[in-house]
């Protein structure tokens, strides 16, 4: 887990970016029911998964190994 002083809503959009500009390809991504925003990433046969949570002023990421 990272935390990120900035909103949630901002980390999510940059590690979109990021994502993308690295070459994996988003698979899904989805608004959790408390507002947090889970993405599932591939590249290469390989799986990422990650979730931010937090509000308008900092925001955990949450990267996960399937």
């Amino acid at each position: 887990m990272y935390e990120v002083p900035r909103s949630r809503d901002a980390v999510a959009a940059e590690v979109r970016v990021l994502l993308t500009q690295d070459g994996w390809t988003t698979d899904a991504s989805e608004l959790s029911p408390r507002g947090s925003v889970r993405l599932t990433a591939s590249k290469d046969g390989k799986t990422v998964k990650a979730s931010v949570a937090g509000d308008a002023s900092r925001a955990a990421l949450i990267l996960t190994l399937p």
